[in-house]
Protein backbone atom coordinates (compact mmCIF):
# COMPACT_ATOMS: atom_id res chain seq x y z
CA UNK A 1 0.00 0.00 0.00
CA UNK A 2 0.93 3.68 -0.76
CA UNK A 3 1.65 5.77 2.41
CA UNK A 4 -1.16 7.97 1.66
CA UNK A 5 -3.50 4.65 1.16
CA UNK A 6 -2.22 3.28 4.76
CA UNK A 7 -2.66 6.69 6.21
CA UNK A 8 -6.83 6.29 5.11
CA UNK A 9 -6.86 2.89 6.19
CA UNK A 10 -5.35 3.66 10.01
CA UNK A 11 -7.06 7.47 9.68
CA UNK A 12 -4.41 9.32 10.46
CA UNK A 13 -2.94 12.28 7.94
CA UNK A 14 -0.39 10.82 5.35
CA UNK A 15 2.48 13.19 6.95
CA UNK A 16 1.94 10.91 10.36
CA UNK A 17 3.32 7.65 7.90
CA UNK A 18 5.73 9.52 6.01
CA UNK A 19 7.33 10.30 9.03
CA UNK A 20 7.37 6.71 10.70
CA UNK A 21 8.52 5.81 7.19
CA UNK A 22 11.46 7.83 7.15
CA UNK A 23 12.14 7.82 11.47
CA UNK A 24 12.48 4.12 11.37
CA UNK A 25 13.10 2.59 8.21
CA UNK A 26 15.76 -0.23 8.82
CA UNK A 27 19.14 -0.51 7.26
CA UNK A 28 18.34 -2.93 5.11
CA UNK A 29 16.31 -0.17 3.22
CA UNK A 30 12.59 -1.55 4.29
CA UNK A 31 10.05 -0.56 6.95
CA UNK A 32 10.30 -3.45 10.14
CA UNK A 33 7.79 -3.21 12.65
CA UNK A 34 9.98 -5.06 14.92
CA UNK A 35 12.76 -2.84 14.00
CA UNK A 36 10.50 0.27 14.08
CA UNK A 37 9.59 -0.49 17.44
CA UNK A 38 13.72 -0.93 18.72
CA UNK A 39 14.47 2.31 16.87
CA UNK A 40 11.66 4.00 19.26
CA UNK A 41 12.83 2.95 22.48
CA UNK A 42 16.30 3.52 21.88
CA UNK A 43 15.05 7.14 21.22
CA UNK A 44 13.08 7.30 24.36
CA UNK A 45 16.22 6.28 26.47
CA UNK A 46 18.41 8.75 24.88
CA UNK A 47 15.61 11.26 25.54
CA UNK A 48 15.84 10.25 29.04
CA UNK A 49 19.25 10.59 29.83
CA UNK A 50 19.52 13.75 28.82
CA UNK A 51 17.25 14.70 31.55
CA UNK A 52 20.27 13.46 34.23
CA UNK A 53 23.15 15.50 33.25
CA UNK A 54 25.29 16.18 35.60
CA UNK A 55 26.34 19.17 37.89
CA UNK A 56 28.79 20.17 35.86
CA UNK A 57 27.87 20.15 32.76
CA UNK A 58 24.89 21.93 34.21
CA UNK A 59 27.14 24.47 35.66
CA UNK A 60 28.54 24.87 32.06
CA UNK A 61 24.97 26.05 30.79
CA UNK A 62 23.95 28.11 33.92
CA UNK A 63 27.53 29.68 32.97
CA UNK A 64 27.15 30.93 29.19
CA UNK A 65 23.55 31.73 29.75
CA UNK A 66 24.85 34.06 32.43
CA UNK A 67 26.65 35.36 29.53
CA UNK A 68 23.69 35.89 27.41
CA UNK A 69 24.67 33.53 24.97
CA UNK A 70 21.52 31.78 23.22
CA UNK A 71 20.47 28.56 23.50
CA UNK A 72 21.95 27.48 20.05
CA UNK A 73 24.82 29.07 20.55
CA UNK A 74 25.56 26.87 24.11
CA UNK A 75 24.25 24.09 22.05
CA UNK A 76 26.55 24.26 19.22
CA UNK A 77 29.75 25.25 21.57
CA UNK A 78 28.96 22.51 24.00
CA UNK A 79 29.86 20.07 21.15
CA UNK A 80 32.98 21.66 20.60
CA UNK A 81 34.23 22.27 24.13
CA UNK A 82 32.68 19.23 26.30
CA UNK A 83 31.91 16.67 23.26
CA UNK A 84 28.44 16.30 24.98
CA UNK A 85 25.66 17.22 22.78
CA UNK A 86 22.54 18.97 24.30
CA UNK A 87 19.39 20.32 22.31
CA UNK A 88 18.34 23.71 22.17
CA UNK A 89 15.16 22.92 23.52
CA UNK A 90 16.58 21.02 26.55
CA UNK A 91 17.53 24.15 26.97
CA UNK A 92 14.68 25.99 26.68
CA UNK A 93 13.01 24.06 29.46
CA UNK A 94 15.77 24.37 31.45
CA UNK A 95 14.82 28.37 32.11
CA UNK A 96 11.59 27.86 32.51
CA UNK A 97 12.17 24.67 34.98
CA UNK A 98 14.51 26.78 37.11
CA UNK A 99 11.94 29.91 37.00
CA UNK A 100 9.10 27.54 38.59
CA UNK A 101 11.54 26.57 41.49
CA UNK A 102 11.76 30.29 41.88
CA UNK A 103 14.91 30.55 39.85
CA UNK A 104 15.83 33.77 37.60
CA UNK A 105 17.54 32.37 34.92
CA UNK A 106 14.96 33.03 32.47
CA UNK A 107 15.85 36.91 33.27
CA UNK A 108 19.12 35.92 31.31
CA UNK A 109 17.26 34.92 27.52
CA UNK A 110 17.62 37.06 25.04
CA UNK A 111 14.17 36.53 23.52
CA UNK A 112 11.14 36.08 25.84
CA UNK A 113 9.21 32.49 25.49
CA UNK A 114 7.83 32.68 22.20
CA UNK A 115 4.36 31.65 22.44
CA UNK A 116 3.24 28.57 20.17
CA UNK A 117 0.12 28.71 17.71
CA UNK A 118 -1.86 25.92 17.02
CA UNK A 119 -1.26 25.09 13.09
CA UNK A 120 -5.00 24.35 12.46
CA UNK A 121 -8.02 26.35 12.67
CA UNK A 122 -9.59 28.96 10.88
CA UNK A 123 -7.69 32.21 8.82
CA UNK A 124 -5.63 34.49 11.30
CA UNK A 125 -8.50 37.46 11.93
CA UNK A 126 -6.14 39.93 12.91
CA UNK A 127 -5.63 43.36 10.85
CA UNK A 128 -7.92 42.63 8.70
CA UNK A 129 -9.84 45.79 7.62
CA UNK A 130 -13.52 45.18 7.34
CA UNK A 131 -15.17 46.67 3.57
CA UNK A 132 -11.47 46.86 2.30
CA UNK A 133 -10.70 47.79 -1.39
CA UNK A 134 -8.01 44.65 -2.39
CA UNK A 135 -5.07 46.33 -4.06
CA UNK A 136 -5.54 44.21 -7.04
CA UNK A 137 -8.43 46.77 -7.70
CA UNK A 138 -6.53 50.40 -7.76
CA UNK A 139 -6.63 51.99 -11.03
CA UNK A 140 -4.14 50.87 -13.75
CA UNK A 141 -2.55 53.93 -13.71
CA UNK A 142 -1.41 54.07 -10.46
CA UNK A 143 0.45 50.67 -10.98
CA UNK A 144 2.29 52.24 -13.90
CA UNK A 145 3.57 55.05 -11.20
CA UNK A 146 4.08 57.29 -14.29
CA UNK A 147 2.69 60.20 -11.83
CA UNK A 148 3.47 62.21 -8.82
CA UNK A 149 1.09 61.88 -5.72
CA UNK A 150 -0.35 58.21 -5.53
CA UNK A 151 0.73 57.55 -2.10
CA UNK A 152 0.96 54.10 -0.40
CA UNK A 153 0.39 53.98 3.13
CA UNK A 154 1.74 51.56 5.87
CA UNK A 155 1.36 51.12 9.34
CA UNK A 156 4.55 49.63 11.19
CA UNK A 157 4.01 48.36 14.38
CA UNK A 158 6.60 47.85 17.21
CA UNK A 159 6.71 44.53 18.95
CA UNK A 160 3.83 43.72 21.89
CA UNK A 161 2.05 47.02 20.04
CA UNK A 162 4.69 49.49 21.43
CA UNK A 163 5.87 52.06 19.17
CA UNK A 164 3.47 52.56 15.86
CA UNK A 165 4.85 54.96 12.52
CA UNK A 166 2.83 55.70 10.04
CA UNK A 167 4.50 55.79 6.49
CA UNK A 168 3.62 57.49 2.95
CA UNK A 169 5.29 56.53 0.31
CA UNK A 170 5.23 58.21 -3.07
CA UNK A 171 4.99 55.39 -5.49
CA UNK A 172 7.07 57.63 -8.07
CA UNK A 173 9.28 59.71 -6.73
CA UNK A 174 9.56 57.21 -3.62
CA UNK A 175 8.97 60.69 -1.42
CA UNK A 176 8.96 59.67 1.84
CA UNK A 177 6.89 60.93 4.86
CA UNK A 178 6.66 59.49 8.25
CA UNK A 179 4.79 60.28 11.84
CA UNK A 180 4.67 58.46 15.10
CA UNK A 181 1.47 57.72 16.69
CA UNK A 182 0.53 57.11 19.79
CA UNK A 183 -1.80 54.57 18.82
CA UNK A 184 -3.14 52.69 15.75
CA UNK A 185 -7.11 53.87 15.99
CA UNK A 186 -8.77 55.22 13.10
CA UNK A 187 -8.73 58.36 14.25
CA UNK A 188 -5.13 59.36 15.22
CA UNK A 189 -3.89 57.33 11.87
CA UNK A 190 -6.47 59.37 9.56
Amino acid sequence: MSPTQIAQEVDKHRSTIYRELGRNQASEGGYFPDTANIYAIQRKVEAASISRIDEDMKAWVIEKILLQWNREQISNRMKLELGESLSHEWIYEMFYADRKEGGTLYLHLRWGRRTRKKRRGGRDKRGQIPNCVSIEKRPEIINKRGRIGDFEEDLIIGANDKGMLLTLVDRASKYTLMEKLINKTAEVTA
